[in-house]
Order: C-alpha cells, then structure tokens, then sequence
C-alpha cells in the first residue's frame, strides 16, 4: 500500500483495442500481469495516475490521437512527475522520425513499435515500479529488500533494535 492513501504503483496500458495488452502479457511473466492496468482513454488514463502517480503510462499512439497524446503528456509530465512515460506508436506514426521526436520531447522514455521492442519496455517499466514502491517504504525496509541474501534470511524482515 503507497502513503497518502495512493494505490501502488501499476503499469497503466492505454489503448482502445487489445494489440499491445495481448503482446505485454506474452512480454511479461505470469507473475507480473498483475501490474497491468488497461484503460481505453487519456482521460481514463489520468484518473490511473492520479490514484498511483510514480506508474509507468504506456500510451497507444496513432495519427487520430497523436495531438491530444502530445497535450496530455507535456500536461502530465508536470502533474506527475514520478510517473514515466512510454508511446506504443502504430505503424503508420513509427515512420514518422519528427513525430517520434515531439513524444520523446513530450515526455516519452520509449517509443515502442513492434511487439519485439516490448522486453526492453518490460524491463524499463519494472525497474521504474521497483524503485517507486522502495522509495515508499522506510529506509530499513528498503536496505532489507535489496541485500543479496534476503532470500536466505529466516525472517521476512529486519530485526531493527529501538
């Protein structure tokens, strides 16, 4: 659970069909699909980051969308200023070298074009929630979470000493 009452940080797909959903659950291990949040609009897609702001927002991108994407990302990169952003362009705007551009200049981490650059996608995207979810927790906590032999301790959590 995040402080202020924030939901956990989630990656949220914004798409109107289910291309790239069924391409990130083939991305992602089983065990991670539980990160995924699918919303079908921009407007959806702010209530998302609103509810958990340090999220990853990976935004489908086509030439009908391409201005009101643009407007939303320059508008959440100062709303949201945790949260990352990438663009799942469609074909027709991944052969647009300036359009890719001004999402990167928008905000955009990472346009994404085809399903085979979704891996290093996945890896940006969980290394962000990660982060986001430790810079959450106390600092005892935190420094337990990333010693190599948590996985060997008996116990679940620190022993902290008062």
């Amino acid at each position: 659970m995040g402080t202020l009452g924030m939901s956990s940080p989630r990656l949220i797909l914004c798409e109107r069909t289910t291309r790239w959903l069924a391409a990130w659950r083939r991305t992602l291990p089983p065990a991670k699909w539980s990160l995924l949040c699918s919303v079908i609009s921009l407007t959806q897609c702010e209530s998302r980051l609103k509810e958990s702001p340090g999220s990853v927002a990976a935004i489908s991108v086509d030439d009908a969308n391409f201005p009101a994407v643009l407007a939303a990302l320059h508008r959440w990169r100062v709303d949201f200023p945790t949260a990352r952003f990438l663009a799942l362009c469609s074909d027709e705007l991944a052969n647009q070298p300036a359009a890719l551009l001004l999402l990167c200049e928008a905000g955009v981490l990472l346009t994404v074009e085809r399903a085979g650059q979704l891996p290093a996608a996945a890896r940006l995207a969980q290394r962000h929630l990660r982060r986001t979810v430790a810079e959450q927790l106390p600092l005892a906590e935190t420094i337990w979470q990333r010693l190599p032999w948590a996985s060997l301790a008996v116990n679940q959590s620190p022993v902290i000493h008062n």
